[in-house]
């Protein structure tokens, strides 16, 4: 990817609405918002507010929960947000995918 620009860096520690807004602003066909995850990058096209019952604060960028699907839901400054559609480079095989995208993992 060579190198990429800071302004498409997802800040974890900002408020769901304006990552949402990120997100939605960079989305293909553009240069997608993006993070870092086990030093893969996740490029993020979607992503929506999400409230989930008992929830605790996790600390931000923390993964809460994996759906065996692909969505994943990451902990935000004020709240949760469901990543609906992304892409991880390079590309996740089945068993990495278990390690990569799992709770409790974080994104830089």
């Amino acid at each position: 990817y060579g190198t990429i620009e800071k302004r498409f860096h997802i800040d974890w520690q900002a408020p769901r609405i304006l990552i949402e807004r990120r997100v939605r602003v960079h989305a293909k066909p553009y240069f997608p918002a993006y993070s870092f995850l086990k030093s893969r990058i996740v490029l993020i096209d979607r992503v929506r507010p999400v409230d989930l019952v008992g929830y605790s604060a996790q600390g931000c960028g923390r993964i809460v929960r994996v759906a065996p699907a692909g969505p994943f839901i990451v902990s935000c400054s004020d709240g949760l947000l469901e990543v609906e559609s992304y892409e991880v480079a390079p590309p996740l095989e089945h068993l990495d995918r278990d390690l990569i995208l799992r709770v409790g993992n974080v994104l830089e």
